[in-house]
């Protein structure tokens, strides 16, 4: 497991990434989350594995929208259309709904990154068939 004071990030022993962001993000640490978060998508990858991922965003009390995020945005919408991952789901508050929606609609991934409310709902979809 990996674990920093802005993310945590692993393997859970179901076979999917699990990734935890905590309290109030910067430009490089949402950058080395998504860092970590393409190692460990590209490890399974080449493993032969689904690659299932699930954010928790929970932790994050507020979304900043600032031209400082600018890059970090961009960084997330690139590695959401280039890495080789069968489905992300992310949980957190309507803000963060907001954002992921809008950010997977411009990576055209749409089918394959959805937005929750809860854990529970996000696992379900994420482990489902098809």
């Amino acid at each position: 497991m990996s674990k920093t004071d802005k993310f945590e990030i692993f393997v859970n022993p179901s076979g999917f990434i699990e990734q935890k962001f905590i309290g109030n993000q910067t430009p490089k640490s949402v950058t080395d989350g998504v860092d970590q978060l393409i190692k460990l998508v590209r490890k399974l990858h080449d493993q032969k594995k689904q690659v299932l991922v699930l954010v928790d965003i929970t932790g994050v009390p507020k979304i900043t929208n600032s031209d400082a995020m600018r890059g970090a945005r961009r960084s997330m919408v690139k590695s959401m259309k280039e890495e080789p991952y069968n489905r992300i789901a992310v949980y957190g508050d309507m803000a963060t709904q907001v954002l992921v929606n809008t950010m997977a609609l411009i990576a055209g991934k749409r089918n394959k990154i959805r937005v929750f409310d809860n854990r529970i709902d996000a696992l379900k979809w994420l482990k489902a068939k098809g």
